[in-house]
């Protein structure tokens, strides 16, 4: 219990990546583990475009609804 108390603060961060660059070192090595932490960062980073431009969209067009009553 303890160390889930500790981990759950650090997210992401604290959790997940430590579990998947050592899996992949084992399973690949470790000239792996930076291009996998790249394309997770990237797609993360894909992720967040995404949810910005469907608030826009989504608040341009709650806009438009209201301007139109």
């Amino acid at each position: 219990m303890k160390k889930l108390l500790l981990i759950a603060p650090s997210g992401i961060g604290g959790a997940v990546i430590p579990l998947i660059s050592g899996w992949s070192m084992d399973m690949w090595g470790a000239g792996t583990t930076p291009w996998l932490l790249s394309l997770a960062g990237a797609a993360m980073f894909g992720i967040s475009l995404a949810a910005s431009r469907m608030a826009r969209v989504q608040t341009a067009w709650a806009n438009s609804v209201i301007i139109k009553r």
